[in-house]
């Protein structure tokens, strides 16, 4: 063995599952509705990392046999999911589970997926159990273009690929002058530092030196899949994963264009004040304001300044408003000086 090739990282490799028109969708079915008729479960062994994995073998839904190393893959509502076959709490095959909307007050949160040997209920896009500690393993999915068409092959249609979730590692760098092997034996730790925050405290002083820049783009709020492709960094404005799905702030360009189902356009106004992340007030003074004016606005906080996206249309007037805000405190303090 070369030891100056790295070793491939086990189970990293991706799995070509089908065309996406293999699988039927089931936004059409009966809420509560078995899946195993418009799902597809495949074999995919563990990697040893040296080897070439093998490719996965379908397996038959009615005698699935060792469920181990199954995942089960299948279109809901619009979004491919992959899962682990075999229930985590009594192994049993998850195709013959049914599927259904999590809801609250009538809002979908997300989808389930329930085992019917013991009517325990697994969240598809966590893994999450309704009850005790037991996690469903979520796989990832991408969607390709084909490598090749031929006649089989319809316009537009995608491949399914999938691969177990990945653990992200940290890599320690390699420190010049010291054994970096005693680095791995734990006898030499490096340290994160709490650095101390540049920003500014005094509600005051934030509010008298405010000013604004208005950006030209119109930003919208969109929510993903935990298994679906994220955008690319530079069309990526703020990415927030909650335990429902992930939020994505992105320009109303780029939604449009990749067909993304979007809410509320706005533009977005930076604060030209650099607040500190522990300043007390700052936001819920400017937010009281525009709330006067029956302006609503969703704010961000970076680490140098803080963002306000507020509803397209009524930015010209939300910047008036922020400078009046400025304008009025620029007075106090020149009065009480």
């Amino acid at each position: 063995m070369n030891p100056f090739i790295r070793k491939a990282k086990a189970d990293a490799a991706w799995h070509h599952v089908g065309l996406a028109s293999s699988f039927p969708d089931l936004e059409s079915a009966a809420d509560g509705a078995r899946i195993a008729s418009s799902c597809k479960a495949f074999n995919v062994p563990r990697a040893d990392g040296i080897c070439e994995p093998e490719p996965p073998a379908e397996a038959d839904l009615d005698l699935p046999g060792d469920l181990k190393d199954q995942v089960l893959v299948f279109k809901y509502k619009g979004s491919f999911h992959a899962i682990d076959h075999s229930c985590p709490h009594s192994s049993f095959p998850l195709s013959q589970g049914s599927l259904f909307d999590i809801e609250d007050f009538g809002i979908v949160l997300s989808a389930g997926l329930t085992c019917p040997k013991h009517g325990w209920s697994f969240d598809i896009f966590s893994g999450r159990s309704d009850r005790g500690n037991y996690k469903l393993k979520v796989w990832e999915v991408q969607l390709r273009e084909p490598a090749s068409i031929d006649e089989k092959t319809e316009p537009g249609d995608m491949e399914v690929w999938v691969r177990r979730k990945q653990r992200m590692g940290i890599k320690r760098p390699l420190t010049p002058g010291i054994d970096n092997s005693i680095l791995a034996r734990g006898q030499i730790t490096t340290m994160a530092t709490l650095m101390k925050d540049p920003g500014e405290t005094s509600l005051a002083k934030l509010l008298a030196t405010l000013t604004t820049t208005l950006h030209p783009g119109t930003y919208v709020f969109a929510t993903l899949a935990e298994s679906a492709p994220l955008p690319p960094l530079s069309e990526i404005q703020l990415l927030f994963r909650e335990s429902e799905g992930i939020t994505v702030i992105t320009s109303r360009e780029y939604a449009t264009t990749q067909k993304m189902d979007y809410f509320f356009p706005c533009k977005m106004i930076t604060l030209n004040v650099t607040s500190s992340l522990e300043a007390v007030g700052f936001m819920a003074v400017l937010a009281t304001r525009l709330a006067t004016a029956n302006m609503g606005v969703n704010p961000v906080s970076g680490f140098y300044h803080d963002h306000l996206f507020v509803p397209l249309g009524r930015e010209e007037e939300a910047v008036q408003i922020l400078g009046q805000v400025a304008e009025e405190k620029r007075r106090e303090a020149a009065g009480g000086a």
